[in-house]
């Protein structure tokens, strides 16, 4: 099986944010389209970082409800690993699990 074939299932279309865009604002976001991870995108939809549920709760853990207010450049993860879609389940397992 292969990246395309789920995508053929689940749909292609991925949901972006701004560089400039605020956790508070990642997260209605988030649960507008009932996902759990956004990709962050400069001006030009370059990719710069992906930030998800996982990160939000961690840096609000941290540093109470006021992160809120935090620019999402600051929380993402910014080296994303990505695949093609004729990459295979098992290539993109492997990917994964290399850290």
């Amino acid at each position: 099986m292969t990246v395309a074939a789920i995508l053929s299932g689940k749909g292609h279309e991925t949901i972006t944010a701004s560089d400039s865009a605020t956790l508070g604002e990642i997260c209605e976001t988030l649960a507008k389209h009932k996902i759990g991870a956004v990709v962050v995108c400069d001006g030009n939809l370059a990719i710069e970082g992906i930030v998800s549920e996982r990160d939000i709760v961690r840096v609000i853990g941290k540093q109470g409800p006021g992160a809120l207010n935090l620019s999402v450049s600051n929380v993402m993860t910014k080296d994303v690993v990505t695949c093609a879609e004729e990459n295979s389940v098992n290539e993109v397992m492997a990917k994964m699990t290399q850290g």
